[in-house]
């Protein structure tokens, strides 16, 4: 009975995180518009969602703040510094720690970022072009939680294992409303409304 009740919610789940996403797009799009120099060393940009019982993390990081580069021509070292950051980012408890009591499971990790991609004879990525110096990573994680009820804050431990980010643009859109906060390392915890 419960696997057809997640079937039928299936369409809305996945209409709302379209429209996040196209939410949290327009905004950063907005604020990029405004600031040309949108991409900032030490400064990242987390999207939370809480729809029912699921729970929807993107981060975006320069590759600066997670491996002290940039570049796309890589060195067999730069090449396992950034496998190496990879592993760890798909490592939850390096990124953020969830209430307890609000018996959240990691249902899946993807972590993209251009210096992961194959690289051809030319040196250019297959899947993207270099677009200047700029490199980012972009994580997104998916939570099944029992009791979204409980899930009033998150803390973000990201600035212990990532030291280069010193402050995160967060956003956030649950059933009591939405609302925006900026993280760091003093100030870690998020508080949702």
């Amino acid at each position: 009975m419960e696997l057809v009740l997640r079937r039928d919610l299936a369409p809305a789940l996945t209409a709302f995180i379209f429209l996040i996403s196209t939410l949290f797009l327009t905004v950063s799009s907005r604020a990029a518009d405004r600031n040309p120099e949108a991409h900032e060393h030490g400064v990242g940009v987390m999207n939370i969602a809480i729809q029912g019982n699921d729970l929807e993390i993107e981060l975006e990081l320069p590759a600066e703040n997670v491996v002290g580069f940039e570049h796309e021509d890589l060195t067999a070292a730069e090449k396992k510094s950034v496998q190496e950051a990879a592993a760890k980012l798909k490592k939850t408890a390096n990124v953020i720690v969830l209430p307890k009591n609000a018996a959240c499971e990691l249902e899946k990790v993807e972590i993209e970022s251009a210096l992961l991609d194959d690289h051809d004879d030319h040196g250019k990525s297959k899947q993207h072009d270099n677009h200047g110096d700029h490199s980012e990573f972009t994580a997104h994680y998916h939570f099944e939680c029992a009791k979204t009820g409980q899930l009033s804050y998150l803390d973000i431990s990201l600035f212990k294992h990532f030291p280069s980010t010193h402050k995160l643009r967060v956003q956030y859109i649950t059933s009591k409303g939405q609302g925006a906060a900026n993280a760091t390392q003093k100030l870690s915890r998020i508080k949702f409304n």
